[in-house]
Order: structure tokens, then sequence, then C-alpha cells
């Protein structure tokens, strides 16, 4: 996972709708979204950017199973967001 940003964001058709965080609903659908991926709960050794692409990953290889799942929306919009505000904090710390 050695991709730049600039490819990060084309390759999951990254925007700025995405920079906006919904704390109501993205701070607990980024738990589900850890949990999907982890099959736990996210720890301080998990890094956010890995959960976020392996979720986006795993819906792009299997839609349809993905989409049984009747939260799946939320978690795809979610997933987004994870991976747009941590692409834009490693940016922040690189200035």
């Amino acid at each position: 996972m050695n991709e730049t940003k600039n490819e990060l964001i084309k390759k999951y058709n990254l925007n700025e709708s995405h920079g906006v965080w919904q704390p109501e609903i993205d701070n607990w659908m980024s738990v589900e979204v850890s949990r999907f991926v982890l099959g736990r709960l996210p720890n301080e050794n998990d890094k956010v950017k890995d959960i976020a692409i392996k979720f986006l990953d795993i819906s792009k290889k299997n839609p349809a199973k993905m989409m049984k799942n009747e939260r799946w929306g939320s978690l795809f919009l979610t997933a987004k967001r994870m991976l747009y505000k941590e692409l834009n904090k490693q940016n922040e710390t690189r200035r």
C-alpha cells in the first residue's frame, strides 16, 4: 500500500464531499467498518487508512455480498470519509 494520495483519491473515487465527517453517523459507522474488516474493535495499533482501504477493496471485489448488508451504503460512505480524512491528516503532518 505505497500508493500516493492522488493515486488513492483516483482509485477510490474520492472527492471533497468525502471530507465532511458527520459525527452522528460516521463515529459509529467507522467502528462498524473496523469490526467488519478486523473481526473485532480497533485498537491503537490499527491504522485507519489500512482499514478503510481493505473495506473498500472488499466492497469492490464482491459488491453483491456487501449489498446484502442493509447498512452497506452507510458503511461504504464512512469508509470513503475515513480514507479521505486520513489522507488529509497525513498531508497536514508533512507541512
